[in-house]
């Protein structure tokens, strides 16, 4: 496909750092409002924004939803952590780490699929996906942090009370959580992805994940089925989860 005017222009302004405000995808466009509620109803102070890609939660955030308070993103992959950088370094209320987050601190081994376009995934399941996925796969390792070690200094820093966590890391959400069982308690809503068919051998039931989360207090608030996908039956939902015992 040629490239636009509009999107030559774009390109060139974000060569210089220049924020443009776009149209969110249309099924974004119904949880940046469901987002600007709930952010407003639970009075959401700060946002951990766990496998932050390439920074499009956060820029949702501040072009859509309305929240202008801290973000602390983290992102392991290189490429897309040097585009999550720049795009967080005109907002001094942005911060972003080279990390991700697990059940102890330490560093992880990871099978990363295509580094430009693919997320950090486990194992993958071979007799359904083609060839040329399998053939893509590579390993790297990385920092590892924990919410039991991040929450306390990002609540000392900017003296947050009420904290929304977003998580986009396929099958290591209970490993986070096990990392932050002490830091739970101040985790207002938790955002999360849930998948109900299974591209990877080790990807979590959404149903079991459901009820892990339940088990935390944490209680579904709003789903939503991915954009990219159309038909009757989405295999990807985004899930936003409240804290029934947060005060």
């Amino acid at each position: 496909m040629r490239p636009t005017l509009k999107s030559t222009i774009g390109a060139m302004l974000d060569s210089f750092g220049t924020h443009r405000a776009t149209t969110p995808p249309s099924g974004d466009i119904a949880m940046a409002a469901h987002l600007a509620a709930l952010f407003k109803s639970l009075k959401i102070d700060l946002v951990i924004d766990v496998g932050a890609d390439q920074g499009q939660f956060g820029t949702l955030l501040r072009d859509h939803v309305g929240y202008t308070g801290p973000i602390a993103s983290f992102e392991p992959i290189p490429a897309s952590f040097a585009t999550l950088q720049h795009r967080a370094s005109i907002d001094p209320m942005w911060q972003v780490e080279h990390a991700a987050l697990g059940e102890a601190l330490g560093d992880l081994p990871l099978n990363v699929i295509d580094l430009q376009n693919f997320r950090p995934a486990p194992p993958p399941n071979t007799q359904r996906l083609p060839a040329r996925h399998t053939a893509q796969i590579k390993r790297q390792t990385i920092p590892v942090r924990t919410l039991d070690d991040i929450v306390p200094a990002l609540r000392t820093r900017t003296r947050a009370r009420h904290i929304f966590l977003k998580l986009d890391t396929n099958a290591r959400d209970r490993a986070i959580l096990h990392g932050g069982e002490h830091a739970l308690g101040t985790i207002a809503a938790i955002q999360t992805e849930l998948y109900t068919d299974r591209q990877f051998e080790d990807l979590p039931h959404y149903l079991g994940l459901l009820s892990y989360f339940q088990a935390k207090h944490f209680t579904p608030n709003q789903f939503f089925p991915t954009a990219a996908e159309t038909n009757t039956q989405p295999t990807h939902f985004t899930c936003c989860m409240v804290n029934t015992s947060h005060r």
